[in-house]
């Protein structure tokens, strides 16, 4: 049954209206949270956007564009692809060839450029810190690099998952030579702790969407695997790494709390090196 907009959903919908995030969006997240339809337009009259529902049923889409847009919980991700999982315990998406070869190649020599050790955080122990039992890849900061590359790939990622820029943090790279690995983790915050109160309760909330896009390809190893799910062959969840192909998944259940199906790892490398790019994204401003 259908149900009426609450008082978070109310000031969700006032908020993204003001960030400027496209009315047809915030109207087919409501839909797709199952919020009736009359209390829906009611509400976006109530913010001067009377006319969203009579322009979305005049719109007319491409049909190509209708193809290559999947539609999440929560999110158009443009030109994904779903990947299906045993029970459908997590929302996770392919796109290939999200970036060319020459963008990667250039990406690769930024951040190899100025990288440091990679750090991690734990619940108790909420600063980072080096842990090589955990975590031996290397870390890039590449907003630093004021690079127009990074700018536009950074666009792009944005208007692919439309998520406005407020919510996001800044794209990273992490690079691993031979052997290096990220173990099992999530890419949330262990709520109710240290770690939560530094990271999200002034800045942001809790991690939301993972955006993660493969540089290179490694002659073996270096997949990612996600540890709890399996594909409908029942066999294990992992990418192996493909130039210019971007991985997406969403770190939350419904009802906000992480999602424990997101475990996922940076599998060794076991001949030659991997780079990735990554971009979170966050319930509230950043």
């Amino acid at each position: 049954m259908a149900k009426l907009l609450d008082t978070s959903w109310k000031n969700w919908t006032q908020e993204n209206l003001e960030l400027g995030v496209p009315q047809e969006k915030i109207f087919d997240t409501l839909v797709k949270n199952n919020f009736d339809l009359n209390d829906i337009k009611h509400n976006l009259n109530e913010f001067n956007v009377n006319k969203l529902s009579k322009n979305k049923q005049k719109k007319v889409v491409p049909q190509t564009k209708v193809q290559n847009t999947i539609q999440s919980n929560t999110y158009n991700i443009i030109g994904a692809v779903p990947v299906e999982v045993v029970g459908g315990e997590l929302e996770l998406f392919t796109i290939k060839n999200f970036l060319n070869e020459s963008e990667c190649e250039e990406l690769v020599t930024l951040i190899k450029s100025d990288m440091k050790k990679s750090s991690v955080s734990i619940a108790n122990r909420a600063e980072g810190y080096i842990d090589d039992s955990v975590r031996t890849s290397s870390t890039c900061n590449l907003v630093r690099q004021k690079s127009n590359v990074v700018k536009n790939i950074d666009e792009r990622i944005l208007e692919c998952i439309g998520i406005h820029s407020s919510r996001a943090e800044a794209i990273q790279g992490q690079h691993y030579d031979e052997t290096q690995e990220f173990k099992q983790h999530t890419d949330t915050f262990a709520p109710n702790s240290e770690e939560y109160k530094l990271h999200c309760e002034n800045s942001g909330g809790q991690r939301t969407w993972t955006f993660m896009i493969y540089l290179n390809e490694t002659e073996e190893g270096g997949e990612t695997r996600f540890n709890l799910l399996k594909n409908t062959d029942n066999e294990e969840l992992l990418f192996k790494p493909e130039l210019g192909m971007a991985v997406v998944w969403n770190n939350l259940n419904k009802d906000g709390s992480p999602n424990r199906f997101s475990l996922h790892q940076g599998c060794p490398v076991k001949k030659g090196s991997k780079t990735i790019i990554t971009k979170w994204f966050r319930e509230r401003k950043v």
